[in-house]
């Protein structure tokens, strides 16, 4: 089963990949990594925890490189990348909602040294490595946990062409706003700047539900949700009803007022 673990990268390394897209991970850690686990790379600096990029293994190898099997280990992971050019993204408070699993501690602590904490492999739970991954790149996000929602088939990941995705998501955002449409859920307001621009724009009719080649998509076709109420709305298949999960949660508000 495929897992999303956090590395940790040296500073040095963080500002040599900055805006490069093709990436591996080499050191002797990733000899424990298996092909389709999720990397969470991050560095850390006077004790705030960065978000670099997301990679997923293909193929552990050994590292053949000298002067690299020297400086780092002797293992390379080969992956492609999930979330485009590496940056260096710092997660402020975001980091403290980090919960792990497998692990001694199921959260950070802010009372010990960040970069001791992360040293070694963090299994992050599935809410968080969705969390981070959409603060990188929601399209990629949303994608990939749909793609992970129909276990492990690979028909919405093949669907979704990036060029018409782009188009109809920024359209969509234009004319639902940023707001969950569910639970009105708002990134930019819990999140400040690392939340600004946040969404998953969630297909009413999901693509690859026995649908052959391309098909017409408009606005009215999809909605703009948060991350929590897209993995909900994908429990069931097919998905819960934008409009069912959002009177359900207004029902529950009204009871607990």
């Amino acid at each position: 089963m495929a897992r999303d673990i956090m590395i940790l990268w040296r500073w040095s390394e963080a500002e040599a990949s900055r805006g490069i897209l093709e990436m591996d991970s080499v050191g002797g850690q990733m000899r424990s990594i298996a092909r389709g686990d999720r990397l969470f790379v991050c560095a850390t600096k006077q004790d705030e925890l960065f978000l670099l990029g997301v990679l997923q293994a293909k193929k552990v190898v050994k590292e053949r490189n000298s002067a690299a099997r020297d400086a780092f280990g002797f293992y390379r992971a080969l992956c492609r990348n999930l979330s485009g050019p590496f940056g260096i993204t710092p997660l402020g408070d975001a980091k403290w909602s980090l919960r792990f699993v497998n692990t001694a501690s199921d959260r950070l602590d802010p009372n010990k040294k960040i970069a001791m904490q992360v040293r070694q492999h963090r299994f992050l739970s599935e809410r968080s490595a969705s969390m981070l991954l959409s603060l990188l790149n929601p399209a990629a996000a949303a994608v990939e946990q749909e793609r992970r929602f129909e276990e492990g088939e690979r028909r919405a990941y093949l669907a979704m062409r990036p060029r018409r995705h782009a188009a109809l998501r920024a359209e969509a955002r234009r004319h639902w706003g940023l707001t969950c449409y569910c639970c009105e859920f708002d990134y930019a307001e819990c999140y400040g700047d690392l939340g600004e621009g946040l969404a998953i724009v969630h297909h009413l009719d999901p693509l690859g539900s026995g649908h052959r080649g391309s098909r017409e998509t408009s606005v009215q076709d999809v909605r703009v949700v948060c991350a929590n109420c897209h993995h909900v709305l994908h429990r069931t298949d097919p998905p819960v009803h934008v409009d069912d999960l959002k009177k359900r949660i207004s029902q529950r508000r009204a009871r607990r007022s």
